[in-house]
């Protein structure tokens, strides 16, 4: 099975204003594992439809995997960021995680500068035709994720407008009872109203029967 984000399609090249058409920068964290890359970098390629730049930053601790991660990029023209070693990896995935995002967001996002930023698990794929942009409301879209009375994006599938992130304290660490990207919680969510962004459908599917279940 294999978790599935189900939103309306709204086809983007046709119906984004030039300023939503400018650049949507999409992180792909990798981590041990270079078929996910090989098939998200396909699918994206297939069926999303904005305008977009797709960059890999590898979070691997597996040296051998990150060459294969390496030379499939280099092959297709994909920039590759070898992330530092991570001291988290193995002890605390969803600190490892969050590291991995911070020193992405430091280092890609903020030095690109794009109108629209978004991160993604690297075994998250488009399955049909699709954008993003279209569905950014509030500066943000992605999976919501609630803990008590608190809630945050997933960090798997979450986007930003870029001029909403300047100047705050961006931290995709942990937070106490929040997960990866929770540490966010009060630079970036606190304000919002989660009822206000599009919502996701969560379901899995089956992809020898294409049965879904929640």
């Amino acid at each position: 099975r294999i978790g599935t984000l189900l939103f309306p399609y709204r086809p983007g090249k046709r119906t984004m204003t030039p300023d939503h058409a400018t650049n949507l920068l999409l992180v792909s964290i990798a981590f041990n594992n270079a078929q996910t890359i090989v098939l998200q970098y396909g699918y994206l390629k297939k069926y999303l439809q904005d305008r977009y730049s797709y960059v890999v930053a590898d979070n691997s601790n597996d040296k051998v995997v990150s060459a294969e991660i390496r030379t499939f990029c280099i092959r297709h023209g994909i920039p590759y960021y070898k992330l530092p070693s991570n001291p988290l990896t193995g002890i605390h995935p969803s600190g490892s995680h969050g590291l991995a995002m911070n020193w992405a967001y430091g280092h890609i996002v903020k030095k690109h500068a794009p109108s629209y930023a978004g991160f993604l698990d690297h075994d998250i794929f488009p399955y049909t035709e699709t954008a993003i942009v279209p569905h950014i409301r509030h500066a943000m879209f992605g999976l919501i994720q609630e803990r008590n009375d608190k809630w945050y994006l997933w960090p798997g599938f979450c986007f930003f407008e870029y001029n909403m992130l300047k100047g705050k304290d961006i931290n995709f660490m942990p937070a106490p009872d929040l997960d990866t990207g929770g540490a966010n919680y009060n630079s970036l969510y606190a304000q919002t109203d989660k009822d206000d962004l599009e919502q996701l459908r969560h379901c899995y599917r089956n992809l020898a029967t294409h049965e879904e279940s929640t």
